[in-house]
């Protein structure tokens, strides 16, 4: 089933190791979700939730980088 997200979401494909490209980084999500669209929100200035259709997967700051020389998220939920 393909999901669909409003416009001001950012719509990205989970590579096969669990991770979407983004921002110059990665941000790991879940490798359960590979080959799958997520949406990202922006909720607050560089704060952004992520969602798998309705369901809201966790968030992350894009200000707090993790990592060494890329950047890498991980989400909260």
């Amino acid at each position: 089933m393909e999901m669909h997200y409003p416009d001001y979401y950012s719509v990205l494909k989970v590579t096969h190791t669990g991770v979407v490209y983004w921002g110059g980084g990665q941000v790991y999500v879940s490798h359960l979700l590979r080959d799958e669209y997520i949406g990202m929100e922006q909720v607050a200035d560089g704060v952004w939730d992520l969602y798998f259709g309705p369901i809201r997967l966790g968030g992350f700051d894009q200000r707090k980088v993790g990592g060494g020389n890329t950047s890498y998220w991980t989400i909260r939920v």
